[in-house]
């Protein structure tokens, strides 16, 4: 009887955590594969400077997060920090060369998944850095 019991809360226990393997799993597809056509429409040209509007780019892409990280779970917080490449310095005009987006969420068991993404504007060569 007991190794019955202890087979059936193993049993359970593995289905947790290949449930949340599997949610862990879908969730960095959906932050890591964000469309860059999401993100050229965030990037705007005045004369020779290329920047992220910070309002455009919350506007188009906090909907996109939210509804895909809804999914998975109900409680989690999609951040924005815009900066300049310079100095790593907060950007407070609209126009910033750089902005990292921090995905934050509770799953199942109250495990805790992170995962921020960092998208900068640099001069160069199409596919140089």
């Amino acid at each position: 009887m007991i190794i019955i019991f202890i087979s059936m809360a193993f049993a359970v226990f593995s289905l947790q955590i290949f449930t949340l393997n599997m949610q862990i799993q879908s969730l960095n597809r959906e932050i890591i594969n964000t469309p860059v056509q999401l993100l050229s429409k965030c990037v705007m040209y005045e004369g020779a400077k290329v920047y992220f509007s910070s309002d455009v780019f919350e506007e188009i892409l906090r909907p996109y997060y939210n509804k895909r990280i809804e999914k998975y779970t109900s409680e989690y917080e999609v951040e924005f920090y815009f900066y300049n490449l310079e100095d790593h310095s907060y950007c407070y005009n609209s126009g910033c060369e750089a902005v990292e987006v921090s995905v934050d969420c509770s799953l199942i068991n109250n495990y805790h998944f992170t995962r921020t993404m960092n998208y900068q504007i640099k001069e160069g060569i199409y596919g140089q850095n």
